[in-house]
């Protein structure tokens, strides 16, 4: 599997996550979160090949620090999307150092 469709793939999950809890307790914050997510997937899904290597650092930047300030806000350590927002920051992380190696 590219990196890219596995980058897809775990975004849908967080989404599918984060819009279970949205539905349960919508807050300002997770809407937030799900709009960033949401962004982020129609980019991944619907740019060229190097569209994405251009805006990938953008697309890190827009999700990676999602989990802490979540976090800080609710301290909310149980909340079950926040395993699947770490698994896509991981995953970004990764392939954005594979990328600069």
């Amino acid at each position: 599997m590219t990196v890219r469709k596995e980058l897809i793939k775990q975004i849908n999950l967080t989404i599918v996550a984060i819009k279970t809890i949205h539905q349960k307790n919508p807050t300002p914050m997770v809407k937030n979160i799900l709009k960033r997510y949401e962004e982020a997937i129609v980019f991944i899904q619907h740019s060229s090949e190097e569209q994405f290597e251009e805006g990938f650092s953008k697309i890190r930047n827009k999700l990676d620090t999602l989990t802490r300030a979540y976090l800080e806000s609710a301290n909310d350590y149980m909340n079950p999307m926040l395993k699947e927002m770490h698994k896509t920051e991981k995953l970004l992380k990764e392939y954005d150092e594979t990328a600069q190696s």
